[in-house]
């Protein structure tokens, strides 16, 4: 099981989410916090990623508006 950030479709989602959820945070822990958006993975390009594993079988859902959370069983651990 993982849990991880979600990649915002735009810059201005970024800046929108940092302003609703890092208020009380540093301008620098903004700043990266945004950057850190910027960089996730969307849940699609984890599917994607998880196919090319092999592990089709591994589900991946949105939670909310920054997370996604990912889980599954690899067949040579059943």
């Amino acid at each position: 099981m993982l849990i991880d950030l979600l990649r915002p479709p735009d810059h201005e989602s970024a800046v929108e989410l940092v302003a609703q959820h890092g208020t009380d945070l540093q301008p620098v822990l903004q700043r990266d916090f945004i950057a850190s958006l910027h960089a996730a993975y969307t849940a699609d390009e984890v599917r994607q990623q998880l196919v090319a594993a092999g592990l089709p079988q591994f589900r991946v859902e949105e939670v909310d508006a920054l997370h996604f959370v990912g889980w599954g069983v690899a067949p040579e651990a059943i």
